[in-house]
């Protein structure tokens, strides 16, 4: 199951850092916006790196990167905004919900990786003028759920 989980992991990590290098790239952004991709970008390329190595650890083969198509998404700075936030939160609900079944030590990477994604999540919302904490316990995704999202 640790595998399972942490190659959809894997996924979640693929496809920040390419949403963040799209945005780099198409949405003209600037000031915050922009010190925004330029951060997250490097946080998930980390983030693949950090998960690729525990899936090795664990005697499995990390998956390629997908080929992800943003459309709109990383044509403007209000819609690149809109989409970190959702991206980040997904991930923030993704990490929550992999708690057992998998094992302590794979818990303990989501838990390095989750804290992250919140504060992701936590300063885009700032700059969307959002409640950047809206709820005093974060809903989880489940492994059926997320396929829904």
């Amino acid at each position: 199951m640790d595998l399972k989980i942490l190659q959809y992991a894997l996924t979640l990590e693929y496809l920040g850092a390419a949403f963040y290098e799209s945005a780099l790239r198409h949405a003209r952004l600037s000031g915050e916006a922009h010190e925004i991709a330029l951060t997250f970008r490097g946080h998930e390329r980390a983030h693949v790196g950090f998960v690729s190595q525990v899936i090795r650890s664990l005697g499995g083969r990390p998956h390629a990167p997908e080929k992800f198509v943003f459309g709109s998404a990383t044509r403007s700075r209000q819609a690149f905004l809109k989409t970190s936030a959702k991206i980040e939160e997904m991930c923030v609900e993704t990490l929550n919900g992999a708690r057992p079944p998998v094992s302590k030590p794979v818990l303990m990477g989501a838990g390095e990786l989750v804290s992250v994604e919140a504060r992701q999540a936590s300063w885009v919302r700032t700059v969307l003028s959002v409640d950047p904490a809206p709820f005093a316990f974060n809903p989880d995704l489940t492994m059926r759920s997320r396929w829904r999202a």
